[in-house]
């Protein structure tokens, strides 16, 4: 099935092993993690193969905290 109107994917960094220190558009996705993973992965490629105008946005870190000494990022 062809999908013929422009889409925007949201997935995750998480789709690769975290055996780089960084990693780059061209680099191959390994979803080692869980079903989370997997799945954003999975759906990447039915965009990818489906659509003919798409852009898939891998996001590295959304949202939640980090501590870093006394300090809170948010």
């Amino acid at each position: 099935m062809n999908l013929t109107f422009p889409s925007c994917r949201l997935s995750t960094a998480g789709i690769f092993d975290g055996k780089q220190e960084t990693y780059d558009d061209w680099d191959l996705p390994n979803p080692l993690h869980g079903h989370y993973a997997r799945s954003k992965y999975m759906g990447e490629r039915y965009v990818v193969e489906n659509k003919d105008k798409f852009l898939v946005c891998r996001a590295g870190w959304m949202m939640g905290r980090i501590r870093q000494g006394q300090e809170i990022y948010q």
